[in-house]
């Protein structure tokens, strides 16, 4: 008999404690009709499978089998022997192929391995509302606890509205999976969503290889008795917005076991499958879905015993004609996502390790921290057009194509503090890069670029490429503190053509009246709103802080005649800024200009980013902090964009009312910069809160403005919300600013009371690393400071003491060193200097006595409340007075707590004064005749008086 070649296709029908065999042969010895049936019965009763899948098994052999399926009338079946020599071979082999079923079932699930506990893990009961996203570099898949959701590989999305059904043998009731959905588990590098009902709990993992062009969901199931799980979805196969394709045709491929999703022109495709899958719909055309079923469905079967020793995989893929294999992809995922998985586990395991460390007392506070780098590493994208960048945030698109903000932004040079401070240098590097090489010929940064920009013309057809034309005065910015934080002379000079281009255009902009930026007619400032003004009072502190970088960049380049021009130019444009926009009838900065001239009063937050970085003068910047402190601008979860007290206040608009994490960062570290260290405190500890609030590790970008929820399209993890992560903590809480072209760390930390220590470890200092640990009690501040991988070293050292104190010595290593003291009224600086050349570790002790520290404790609020905590405009400490101006609401108490050796004798709008340990607790409400004057927020200003008496 001549050797022939071919493969073996063997048909399981999936039916209860049975399975059915079907063979036939389509070679020459026998013919396509030659075939051999056979039930292999478990019990008397079984039922017929409406879907039959096979398997089929590559072989070189005697001869080449075909698949049929024989049932029999009363559900059993017989061998028939055939006459001809290969089908007496078929019947033969029945029992052999039997022998490798197990190994063929095998085949169609993964093996249970371990997912991986981790420290970083966020687990709780799922709640419907909140966002869950699995991402990697070209793929992810996202949507809400719920279990419904999208998928997309970038830049097609293939489907949304997905969802799990379950129905148990022998129930008539099918449980759609949001009937049945109980808790969640979210780690760097998955989510687990549970169903739970009486007699089965199973177990849905999203996880999407970092550099595949697909995803997988891993189900898992503890059941008693076979299990059928229904996959439904609504496919797309479309462009994300604004492109699009037309056309889609859906099918079902009976060999892969999924559905195969086209569009006319073959470009663009996506599979949708399951090895496990017993049948799946493919109606075709998108009109032909139902009303009674308006979606795909693949039928997955599960066995009691193999869900016992494996994951049953639902696998998505998407092509692209000559980049994206999809068929490919199917199977590389297929076959390797257990090490695809530990890639993944190890990749946010180093990324956690390598990083600063942060300790504090607050575990609350630890977590959100290091989710922050997390969060941020998980925004890179690769998109096979446009090349690799960092997205600025994820969000359920619905039944559109635009998934919130999943397309590339300038935000990396918004949110560049945020990258650095978490280690993220070289992620920023690429970052810029991306930037770099769509800017504009003129020297215009992009402002947004689409992830459909290489499949439409995007730079020429839309106007949003380059709408921001503040975009050009952050990358400055940016790349001023890149340097001075990195000390990279390397990166620098390589990106200097494109920052000479920045500030060109910038040039381009000025009004050669006032040295500040004009904004075009349809172009965008420093707020999204065309048209509103011809100059805002942000953008020119912007242009300031940016020519304040750029002269510092041109001296670093060996430019001292840019650095000189730069600096002329800033002193110019601090002088209009004054000039034109500060209203002293307001006592805060109108928000520009009208192109006749005329003053736009429109009472927005973006000019603390300008007291944030040192644009305007002290008087006038303490005046915006404590403006933007009060409740017609702060709330519970952040600084709203628009004030109360402006006629065109909308709480749910997007620009006009809602609330931002990224307009409360400048406040936060402004308060720290001019010290009001009190309520800079309570602000980022209410933000440090919304790492929890929707999407569980990520930040949201905007909530409404009048009550705690997300906006409705506010993005659910978005970048530049980091901004007021790390930076609130090593910028405002430890006072961290890193000089390292000159070797200077200046470290002015203001411990809150209530933490006795804090430490930062590892923390990055140009090729170095600096660790840093606190500890107080009172009367005394120990700091340690560790340096490694550095030579030298200068240290500014300007700690903050409790309001009043007076210092009686500063040890360096146990020897006295000379100090200088600031008394600011709210606190007391010491200053130090210490040369650390010749060391790698110092210890410096500050010795004081007296003084008043204050903590505010957080009054919980839930999803839907009004905004009720105490804010704190001002402190200061004078004559034994220790007064304190603050905003509540006049129907609430509030506690106060001094932390002070002295005794309080007597308080104004205070009651139950009580002495705990180092505490003084004072219990505070708005006096009576403060109660007529509530503003638009429901909140009334009083002022606190304790008259301190030491023992």
């Amino acid at each position: 008999m001549a050797e022939t070649q071919g493969s073996v296709t063997l048909a399981l029908t999936g039916i209860p404690n049975a399975v059915r065999v079907a063979l036939a042969t389509d070679d020459s010895h026998g013919g396509p009709n030659s075939a051999v049936e056979s039930n292999w019965i478990g019990n008397e009763t079984s039922k017929v499978a409406p879907y039959e899948p096979s398997y089929a098994m590559p072989m070189t052999g005697w001869l080449a089998f075909g698949a049929s399926v024989f049932t029999a009338p009363n559900g059993r079946g017989t061998i028939n022997p055939m006459s001809n020599p290969a089908s007496r071979f078929s019947a033969g082999c029945v029992l052999a192929l039997l022998l490798f079923l197990p190994t063929i079932v095998r085949g169609q699930r993964i093996p249970e391995f371990d997912l991986g506990a981790s420290h970083l893990e966020l687990s709780g009961p799922a709640e419907p509302w909140r966002f869950v996203n699995a991402v990697g570099e070209k793929a992810g898949t996202w949507g809400f606890e719920s279990g419904v959701l999208e998928g997309w590989v970038y830049p097609l999305k293939v489907f949304h509205d997905f969802s799990l059904a379950f129905q148990m043998e022998g129930s008539p009731i099918i449980f759609p999976g949001e009937q049945l959905i109980r808790a969640v588990r979210v780690r760097p590098q998955s989510v687990d969503l549970q169903y739970s009902a009486e007699r089965f709990t199973v177990t849905e993992t999203l996880f999407t290889p970092r550099r595949e062009a697909g995803f997988v969901i891993l189900l898992k199931a503890n059941i008693s008795a076979p299990l059928r799980v229904f996959v439904r979805f609504r496919p797309d196969l479309n462009l994300m917005w604004p492109g699009s394709v037309g056309g889609q045709v859906v099918s079902w491929n009976q060999e892969k076991r999924c559905v195969e999703l086209n569009e006319p022109t073959g470009t663009y495709s996506a599979l949708v499958g399951s090895p496990a899958a017993v049948g799946g719909t493919g109606v075709g055309y998108h009109p032909y879905l139902t009303n009674d079923q308006p979606y795909e469905q693949i039928e997955l079967r599960v066995g009691v015993d193999e869900a016992r020793r494996a994951y049953v995989p639902i696998i998505v893929t998407g092509g692209i004609r000559n980049i994206y294999q999809p068929a490919a992809t199917y199977d590389r995922i297929l076959k390797d996502v257990q090490e695809f998985y530990a890639e993944s586990v190890k990749h946010y395991a180093d990324l956690d390790a390598n990083g600063p460390q942060v300790i504090t007392p607050d575990a609350e506070v630890n977590s959100a921290l290091r989710w922050s780098q997390i969060s941020l590493d998980q925004l890179k994208v690769c998109n096979p057009y446009l090349g690799c960048g960092y997205v600025s945030g994820y969000g359920s698109s619905g039944t559109g194509t635009r998934p919130m903000y999943a397309w590339f932004f300038d935000e990396p040079n918004i949110s560049e503090r945020a990258w650095t401070e978490v280690g993220g240098s070289e992620s920023m590097r690429e970052a810029f890069r991306f930037i770099q090489r769509y800017q504009r010929e003129d020297g215009q940064i992009p402002h947004e670029v689409s992830q459909s920009a290489g499949a439409v013309d995007w730079f020429r057809n839309y106007p949003y490429a380059y709408i921001h034309s503040d975009s050009s005065l952050w990358y400055l910015i940016a790349m001023g503190h890149f340097y001075r934080f990195t000390g990279d002379r390397a990166f620098l000079k390589e990106s200097w053509p494109s920052i000479r281009k920045a500030y060109s255009y910038c040039l381009s902009l000025l009004n050669a009246n006032n040295g500040l930026p004009q904004i075009p007619p349809e172009d965008w400032g420093s707020m999204e709103t065309a048209g509103v003004a011809a100059q805002d009072s942000a953008m020119a502190g912007e242009w300031i802080a940016a020519l304040r970088a750029t002269a510092e960049l041109a001296r670093a380049m060996d430019d001292p005649d840019l650095a000189r021009e730069s600096e002329r130019r800033e002193k110019f444009a601090s002088d209009s800024l004054e000039r034109m926009f500060w209203n002293p009838s307001l006592g805060y900065y109108d928000y520009g200009m009208s192109k006749a001239g005329d003053k736009v009063t429109y009472l927005n937050p973006t000019i603390g980013y300008s007291a944030w970085f040192g644009s305007l003068p002290q008087q006038h910047a303490l005046a915006v902090l404590e403006r933007l402190a009060t409740a017609e601008f702060l709330s519970d979860w952040g600084e709203r964009s628009m004030s109360l007290a402006d006629s065109r206040y909308n709480e749910n608009s997007y620009q006009v009312g809602s609330a931002w994490p990224f307009f409360t960062v400048a406040p936060i570290l402004a308060e720290y910069r001019y010290h009001n260290a009190v309520q800079g405190f309570i602000s980022w500890i209410s933000m440090t809160r919304l790492r929890m609030f929707n999407a569980r590790g990520a930040m949201p970008e905007s909530l409404s403005g009048s009550f705690y929820r997300l906006l409705d399209n506010g993005v659910p993890h978005q970048m530049f919300s980091e901004l007021v992560a790390m930076p609130g903590f090593i910028e405002g809480v430890l006072g961290m600013d890193l000089d390292v072209p000159h070797a200077v760390l200046h470290l002015a930390p203001h411990m809150p009371p209530r933490w006795p220590e804090v430490a930062v470890r590892e923390f990055p200092f140009g090729q170095g690393k600096v660790s840093l640990e606190l500890h107080q009690r009172p009367g005394r501040l120990n700091s340690d400071l560790r340096v490694s991988g550095t030579s030298q070293l200068l240290l500014e050292y300007s700690p903050a003491l409790p309001a009043g104190a007076m210092v009686d010595s500063v040890k360096q290593d146990g020897r006295p060193i000379p100090f200088e003291i600031e008394d600011s009224g709210s606190d007391v600086h010491v200053h130090v200097h210490v040369n650390m050349k010749s060391l790698q570790e110092t210890n410096i002790e500050v010795d004081y006595h007296g003084g008043v520290g204050v903590d505010v404790p957080w009054q919980s609020i839930l999803e839907g409340d009004a905004s009720r905590n105490l804010h704190v405009l001002s402190t200061s400490y004078q004559n034994g007075k220790f007064r304190m101006l603050v905003e509540g609401r006049p129907e609430l108490e509030y506690e106060i707590r001094l932390w002070t050796p002295w005794q309080v004798a007597d308080a104004t709008s205070a009651e139950n004064i009580n002495r705990k340990g180092d505490w003084t607790i004072l219990r505070v409400a708005a006096p009576t005749n403060t109660k007529a004057h509530r503003d638009k927020a429901g909140y009334v200003r009083w002022t606190v008086v304790a008259a301190m008496q030491s023992n």
